[in-house]
């Protein structure tokens, strides 16, 4: 019986590192897409695409995403084969969980992180007001200056884990890795940061319609408020990569995934101002809001869970 139960945990141990491997070697071969095509092209064929270095996954090619995507499916194919009875095991759970944890626990499971979140605004707010009479100005004219290839590319790699498709396939890695290897943690993971991912894009939309602050690249400077389809204030990659991560970081056991959640939303929100699409206190306000959404979801959405560890 203790063999039986041994080597059941080491198949689903292996099982969850292949996963990983799976997930993070899609991640990078999404924010860099489509450079392998374009290498492949130059190495066999050299025919003319209408894809370059500075295309975006998600945004300038549709049929050549489609591509990736495909990609992606097969991965999952491979990830969920021989597990389908897996899945429906806990899909039940897993909408149970939905149900159980959200609509009812409600205000209730907000609990002392609240304050903690209400005292990390007051605090952002007060160094967004310094940085914008001290630090805006400055740091963009200090940015233009930083030019250098491997600085462009770093920039262009962060930008794209910030947006497009990477933080959906983020969600959509955890909930069905989740259901296919049955771990309820990762699937609570994943739904906390899908929950985490819309709060912080309705908010990043809405403010950016009020706002209305012109980006540091339309060298209007850092005080002029106007409508012209493209608006500086939030950070649509920050507010969103800090829910996320704060989620992670509340939520998943790792502690190296912890770490690496916020050094990568660190990364995004510098690669921000680096580009010249937002000014420091764009990106320090809205780190700050999503650092708060997290919070928020986080006590909610995690919860039940600590207070079963505690009654076991």
């Amino acid at each position: 019986m203790s063999t039986n139960a041994g080597d059941s945990a080491a198949s689903s141990s292996r099982a969850s590192a292949v996963a990983s491997a799976l997930f993070v070697a899609l991640l990078a071969l999404s924010v860099t897409w489509p450079g392998p095509v374009l290498w492949f092209n130059r190495l066999c064929c050299n025919a003319p695409l209408d894809v370059n270095e500075v295309s975006f996954l998600g945004r300038e090619a549709p049929r050549w995403d489609v591509v990736y995507w495909w990609i992606v499916g097969v991965a999952l194919l491979a990830l969920l084969r021989g597990r389908t009875m897996c899945v429906r095991e806990s899909w039940r759970p897993f909408v149970d969980d939905l149900k159980s944890t959200w609509p009812h626990r409600g205000v209730r499971g907000l609990g002392s992180r609240a304050l903690v979140a209400a005292a990390l605004l007051v605090g952002g707010i007060a160094t967004v007001v310094i940085s914008y009479w001290f630090l805006d100005m400055s740091a963009i004219a200090a940015a233009t200056g930083w030019r250098s290839a491997w600085l462009h590319d770093w920039i262009r790699l962060m930008n794209r884990l910030g947006g497009g498709a990477n933080p959906p396939m983020v969600v959509l890695f955890f909930v069905v890795a989740g259901l296919a290897l049955g771990r309820r943690d990762w699937w609570r993971l994943g739904s906390a940061m899908a929950t985490a991912g819309l709060a912080a894009g309705a908010i990043s939309s809405m403010m950016k319609r009020s706002v209305e602050r012109a980006r540091p690249d339309s060298w209007l400077g850092h005080s002029v408020f106007r409508w012209d389809g493209e608006t500086s204030f939030p950070s649509g990659h920050t507010i969103g990569a800090f829910a996320m991560a704060v989620v992670i970081v509340l939520g998943a056991r790792s502690r190296a995934l912890r770490v690496v959640a916020l050094l990568l939303a660190a990364s995004v929100a510098a690669a921000r101002i680096l580009a010249l699409r937002h000014w420091p206190s764009d990106v320090l306000m809205s780190a700050t809001l999503g650092s708060v959404i997290g919070l928020l979801v986080g006590e909610v959405a995690f919860a039940s869970r600590d207070e079963s560890s505690e009654t076991r």
